[in-house]
């Protein structure tokens, strides 16, 4: 029973510590998940993607062949050539697993230096990106959702402003305003796709807002309004909500 206790009042300590550090350590925690568990992820999204092209193979086979057959060859010969120079009698020759194992030992160079070069390359862009190089998805999700919500308040206000008018609608938009104060805001219209859903008469009646950036787009979809209706939209939806109003879409 006091084993019981014991574990009660460690649990609940535990979640106690957990509220009040949980967004402290949240970032870390990302990050050794991602880095503990990225490769399988880069593995489901690469592996049905990638194609045999058996021609490519029968060639690189050919020439491991040949460089194993020639080197195999150039090695007993020189053993040969040194055992008659320093007067060996023995018999004995180059063994084909030494052979091997040079050709292996070559290989595994090469792979390192590819990998190095690679790792070279890849630091080389990290420190001269401007992007941050932590970025939790949470919060880069709800970033995008208030960027969406943005923008259809600033088309919503272009409409009353503008009285429906696209043209003067587009103008409004893509001059500095109360909407858009900032350089910040300015460069938020050139992230995202922002069009007008129009009636036959050009008077506006909804807005389909989504990201240009695809990884953006796959993470929180679009924003739809007609009429009444509000609402975020996932990617496939945007897709089918293009078809369905393709003739009446009007970019702004």
């Amino acid at each position: 029973m006091r084993v019981f206790w014991r574990i009660l009042l460690f649990g609940f300590l535990g979640l106690v510590l957990l509220a009040f550090f949980g967004p402290f350590i949240q970032l870390p925690v990302e990050i050794l998940i991602a880095l503990a568990t990225g490769w399988l992820k880069f593995l489901v999204r690469t592996i049905p993607q990638v194609h045999t092209n058996w021609s490519s193979l029968g060639m690189a086979g050919v020439c491991v062949a040949s460089i194993l057959c020639s080197a195999h060859w150039f090695l007993r010969w020189i053993s040969r050539h040194t055992r008659t120079a320093r007067g060996w009698t023995e018999s004995w020759d180059w063994p084909w697993k030494w052979t091997w194992c040079a050709f292996a030992g070559f290989s595994l160079m090469f792979v390192v230096g590819m990998a190095v070069g690679g790792a070279a390359h890849q630091i080389g862009w990290m420190a001269s990106s401007p992007e941050p190089l932590v970025e939790s998805r949470r919060m880069r999700r709800i970033m995008d959702y208030n960027n969406l919500r943005q923008l259809e308040a600033a088309v919503d206000q272009a409409e009353l402003e503008c009285k429906g008018d696209v043209r003067k609608m587009r103008e409004w938009l893509w001059q500095a305003n109360e909407a858009f104060p900032t350089k910040f805001a300015e460069d938020l219209r050139l992230q995202y796709h922002v069009f007008g859903i129009s009636q036959t008469d050009g008077r506006l009646v909804g807005s389909l807002i989504f990201p240009r950036d695809g990884q953006a787009f796959s993470r929180v979809g679009g924003h739809f309004r007609f009429e009444a209706k509000s609402d975020n939209v996932p990617p496939k939806k945007i897709g089918e909500l293009i078809e369905q109003y393709r003739s009446r879409l009007v970019a702004l």
